[in-house]
């Protein structure tokens, strides 16, 4: 099990502040990684979160998905490993169809 999430749909503005604050009552935020765009707004509108333990993960998805995080209902899930190749299990699967 994986202790890395992923959360979407954030607000322009939104910090690592804001994320650890929004996080902290699930459990210890570890690392805190917003994804930035190549244009004038702060953010690309996701960030991965690592948290301190791996069962603090399922319980954000669970406690956290679908909240109003700065006006924002934002998507929390568990974050996909990825391949050394660079593509998801999940899309490696489609591909043999």
């Amino acid at each position: 099990m994986s202790n890395k999430v992923y959360i979407g749909k954030l607000a322009e503005e939104t910090s690592e502040k804001d994320i650890e604050a929004f996080f902290t009552p699930v459990g210890e935020v570890v690392s805190i990684e917003i994804s930035k765009k190549l244009s004038f707004k702060p953010n690309a509108g996701y960030a991965y979160i690592v948290m301190k333990a791996d069962s603090d993960a399922p319980k954000a998805v669970k406690d956290l998905n679908d909240k109003n995080l700065l006006g924002s209902r934002v998507i929390v899930t568990q974050a996909h490993m990825i391949d050394q190749k660079g593509h998801s299990y999940y899309s490696k699967r489609r591909r043999r169809r």
